[in-house]
C-alpha cells in the first residue's frame, strides 16, 4: 500500500517538474504534457508564456501582428504553428530566443513582407512552411542563418523572382517547394548551392521552358514537378544533369511532340529506364495531339535533317558566345568573362577579393572596378595614399612628376645663387670697415702740409677737413657699391 502511494506521489511530482500541468494550462488552451493547445480559439494575443512547453499550436486564430519578443517567454519551443492567422509581416526581432525551434509554420496568412535576417538565430530550424502568403520577393537575407533547414515551403505567393543564390546558406535543404508563383522564368544561378535537394516542385510558375544549366548543381534530385506550366519544349541538356531523377511529372503543359523531345520519348519508352514521367501529353504537332508520349511511334516525330539544324536558330547562346549543333542539342563556346550552359552568367571577377583594406568591389564585364576607402589607393586599394610611391623601373614617370623635379632644381640652384650674392656683399663690406680702421691718427688741428710744400696761394687744410671729406667720400662710395 505504501508502494503504492509512493509512486502515486512521485508521478505527480514528474509531471509538475517535466510537463505543463492544467493550472498552468492558458485559457482556452489544452494541455497535454509539453503540447498546447490553442487551435481555433480566435485568439488576437499570444498567452502567458510558459517555459516548460516545447510544441505551441496557434492556428485559426486572429493574430494580426506579432510584437518584438513575442515568444520570449517560450524558450524550449520545438515547434510553433501559426498558421491560418491574418499576419501581415514578420520584423526582425518577432521569433528572438527561439534557438530550440525545430518547425515553424506560418502557412496560410497574409504575409507580403518578412524583414531580413527574421529567421536568424534559429540555428536548428528544420522546416519552414510559408505556403500560401502573398509574398513577392525572396532574398538571401530573408534565410540567413537557416543552415540547417531541410524542408521549405514557398508555393502559392506571388513571387515574381527569386535572387540568386537565395538559398545558398541552406547546404542541407533536401525538399523545395516553388510551386503556384508568377516566377515565368528562372536563372541558373538562382538554383546555387543546393546539391543536397532532391524533391523540387516549380509547378504552375508560369514557365514556357527550361534553360539548360538550370538544375546544373542539382545532381541528387528524385522527384521534379513541373505540371501546370506552358512547357513547350523539354531539351535534353537542361536535364543532362539529373542523373538521378526518377520521376518527373508533366501534366497540363503544351508539349511539342518533335524531334526535340525524341531523347524523353525514347527514355520513357525503355523498359531499363528507371525514369517514370507522369502525365506527358502532347499538344502538338496536330495528329499527335492528346496522346501520351508512351504511346507516341517514333516515326510519327519526322525527325530528318532539316529538324537538327534547328538547335542553335533561337540563339540560345547569350553575350557574344559560339553555338554548336549537336544531334538533338547544342553547345556554347563562351566569351570572356562569361560562364553558364548558355554563357548568361557574368563571371564575377570580384569573387576572389581583389579589393583590399575595406574596399567596395565592382564586377564588370570581364573586369572589375575598386573603389578606395580614404587613405588607401591603387587599382586594389592596396597603397598607402600617405606615402609616396617610387615609379618602378617597368613604369615610366608621369608628365607631373617631371615638372615637379625641375620646380625643385630650380629652387635649389635660386637659393644658391642667392646665397653666393650675399656672401660676395659681405665680404665687399667687412673689407672697407677693415681699410677705415687701418688709417693712421692725427690731431684734429694738425696740417697735413708744412708752408714749404705749399705751391700754390691756398690754405692748408686740417685733418679734421681731411677726415670729414674722406667721411663723405666712403659714404658715397659705399652706397654706390651696395
Amino acid at each position: 500500500m505504501m508502494f503504492t502511494y509512493n509512486l502515486c506521489v512521485l508521478a505527480m511530482i514528474l509531471s509538475l517538474w517535466t510537463g505543463v500541468s492544467r493550472g498552468q494550462c492558458p485559457e482556452k488552451c489544452y494541455c497535454d504534457g509539453h503540447r498546447v493547445r490553442c487551435r481555433g480559439q480566435q485568439l488576437s494575443t499570444i498567452p502567458l508564456s510558459l517555459s516548460n512547453a516545447t510544441i505551441l499550436d496557434l492556428s485559426m486564430s486572429m493574430l494580426e501582428s506579432l510584437p518584438e519578443d513575442a515568444f520570449k517567454g517560450w524558450p524550449n519551443l520545438t515547434g510553433l504553428d501559426l498558421s491560418s492567422n491574418r499576419l501581415r509581416n514578420i520584423s526582425r526581432a518577432t521569433f528572438r530566443g527561439l534557438a530550440k525551434l525545430r518547425w515553424l509554420y506560418l502557412t496560410s496568412n497574409t504575409l507580403e513582407y518578412i524583414d531580413d535576417g527574421a529567421f536568424e538565430g534559429m540555428s536548428d530550424l528544420e522546416q519552414l512552411n510559408l505556403h500560401d502568403n502573398r509574398l513577392r520577393n525572396i532574398s538571401r537575407e530573408t534565410f540567413i542563418g537557416l543552415a540547417k533547414l531541410r524542408i521549405l515551403h514557398v508555393s502559392s505567393n506571388a513571387l515574381e523572382s527569386i535572387d540568386d543564390g537565395v538559398f545558398e546558406g541552406m547546404p542541407d535543404l533536401k525538399e523545395l517547394f516553388l510551386g503556384y508563383n508568377i516566377l515565368g522564368f528562372i536563372s541558373r544561378a538562382a538554383f546555387s548551392g543546393l546539391t543536397q535537394l532532391n524533391t523540387l516542385s516549380l509547378s504552375g510558375c508560369h514557365l514556357d521552358s527550361i534553360d539548360a544549366g538550370v538544375f546544373e548543381e542539382m545532381t541528387n534530385i528524385t522527384r521534379l514537378y513541373l505540371r501546370n506550366n506552358r512547357i513547350r519544349n523539354i531539351s535534353r541538356p537542361a536535364f543532362r544533369d539529373l542523373t538521378h531523377l526518377k520521376e518527373i511529372y508533366l501534366s497540363n503543359n503544351l508539349l511539342i511532340c518533335d524531334c526535340q523531345l525524341r531523347w524523353l520519348i525514347e527514355t520513357v519508352q525503355d523498359s531499363q529506364s528507371k525514369l517514370k514521367v507522369y502525365g506527358a501529353v502532347c499538344s502538338e504537332p496536330a495528329h499527335l495531339k492528346g496522346r501520351n508520349i508512351v504511346n507516341v511511334i517514333q516515326s510519327d516525330l519526322n525527325c530528318t535533317q532539316e529538324n537538327n539544324i534547328k538547335e542553335c536558330v533561337p540563339a540560345p547562346c547569350k553575350n557574344g558566345a559560339t553555338c554548336t549543333n549537336l544531334q538533338n542539342a547544342y553547345s556554347c563556346t563562351c566569351s570572356p568573362g562569361w560562364q553558364g550552359f548558355n554563357c548568361d552568367l557574368d563571371i564575377n571577377e570580384c569573387a576572389p577579393a581583389q579589393c583590399k583594406n575595406g574596399a567596395t568591389c565592382t564586377n564588370l564585364q570581364n573586369a572589375y572596378a575598386c573603389t578606395c576607402l580614404p587613405g588607401w589607393q591603387g587599382n586594389n586599394c592596396d597603397q598607402d595614399a600617405s606615402i609616396s610611391q617610387a615609379p618602378t623601373s617597368q613604369s615610366a614617370p608621369s608628365s607631373n612628376t617631371e615638372s615637379l623635379k625641375f620646380v625643385y632644381i630650380g629652387i635649389v640652384l635660386g637659393i644658391i645663387v642667392a646665397v653666393l650674392i650675399n656672401a660676395a656683399v659681405i665680404v665687399i663690406i667687412t673689407k672697407k670697415i677693415r681699410r677705415m680702421h687701418n688709417t693712421p691718427s692725427y690731431p684734429m688741428d694738425m696740417p697735413l702740409c708744412v708752408p714749404s710744400q705749399i705751391h700754390a696761394v691756398r690754405e692748408c687744410e686740417t685733418l679734421a677737413d681731411r677726415g670729414l671729406m674722406e667721411s663723405d667720400n666712403d659714404r658715397m662710395t659705399n652706397s654706390v657699391r651696395l
